[in-house]
């Protein structure tokens, strides 16, 4: 739903249960979710707000997809330091994350090619729109994976 640009207030909504269930399994370990020091304490509002929803209908709550970003990166990021891995949309996200969605930190795009699949430069890589880049690099991961026999 997010690289196809879908509703970005149905993305909060599935991306919200999955952070929260990930702070419950990595909470003891220290492998938790922390999405406070890429969006503060209110990355939560709008998911408070559609879940207590006033009974005014003229209220309205000023909503920034651009959490759902930050969202998805500690999800994933919580999601292999639990369970030692990802799926191939999950390293797909991440590499995108880091070419396109952090701007403002540098740092995480000169450490980009350790986000692509073996194949792949990030030059190549960041010549790609975003659904094109959905396709070719989930493909490629998906490829990666070595059955288990």
């Amino acid at each position: 739903m997010w690289f196809l640009e879908q509703d970005p207030v149905a993305i909060h909504l599935l991306v919200m249960p999955a952070y929260h269930v990930l702070c419950d399994l990595g909470g003891k370990t220290g492998n938790a979710p922390n999405i406070h020091e890429f969006a503060g304490d209110s990355f939560d509002t709008g998911y408070d707000w559609l879940r207590h929803a006033s009974s005014d209908p003229h209220d309205i709550i000023d909503f920034p997809p651009r959490v759902n970003d930050f969202l998805l990166w500690v999800d994933t990021i919580s999601f292999e330091k639990i369970f030692g891995g990802t799926t191939p949309l999950m390293r797909t996200f991440q590499a995108y994350f880091v070419l396109w969605l952090m701007p403002e930190k540098p740092k995480f795009r000169e450490g980009a090619d350790a986000f692509m699949p073996n194949q792949l430069s990030v030059e190549e890589a960041s010549t790609l729109g975003r659904l094109d880049f959905l396709v070719k690099l989930a493909k490629m991961f998906a490829d990666q994976i070595k059955p288990v026999l």
